[in-house]
């Protein structure tokens, strides 16, 4: 399994990497790790929450590893699991601005530029086994080619 003291070992790597992507699955120490290293290192982290009750909100201790998290791709009800059950998700994507991509279960992405909510319609199934997974290697390929999340998104849906 992957622990901190694998991290550790490969701080190197991590440091001179472009991009660093990782799920919940793995303990939130490590997560924490990652993500002190890559802060310090200008190296932005990008979280799936397969647990997202790890970064959760609810629990106050979460907020600054939230913080420095640089991005979130999460379902909806990953969403609702970090923030809370009755959130809308438009309200939290204009809170937390590109933070956040949301996978919505009628095959929409959403996100918010900044000005507004951008939906893009997925030509992939998403609900499908592994879909999910499919989209972000996709979507993080893309989005360090363009550097665009509309156009990275795009790329990754659009056939």
């Amino acid at each position: 399994a992957l622990s901190e003291e694998i991290i550790i070992q490969n701080e190197e790597v991590l440091k001179k990497a472009s991009i660093i992507v990782c799920q919940t699955k793995i303990n939130k120490k490590t997560i924490k790790k990652i993500v002190e290293i890559a802060n310090e290192n200008n190296v932005p982290v990008v979280i799936n929450p397969s647990r997202p009750n790890e970064i959760s909100l609810d629990n106050k201790e979460n907020e600054e590893l939230f913080n420095k998290i640089s991005m979130i791709i999460c379902d909806t009800k990953q969403l609702k699991e970090i923030f809370e059950q009755n959130v809308m998700v438009d309200e939290v994507l204009k809170k937390y601005g590109k933070k956040l991509i949301v996978m919505e279960d009628n095959n929409q992405i959403k996100y918010f530029d900044g000005n507004s909510i951008i939906s893009i319609n997925s030509q992939i199934e998403l609900q499908e086994v592994g879909a999910k997974d499919i989209f972000i290697g996709r979507f993080i390929k893309n989005y360090l080619e363009k550097e665009n999340i509309a156009e990275a998104i795009k790329a990754s849906v659009i056939l």
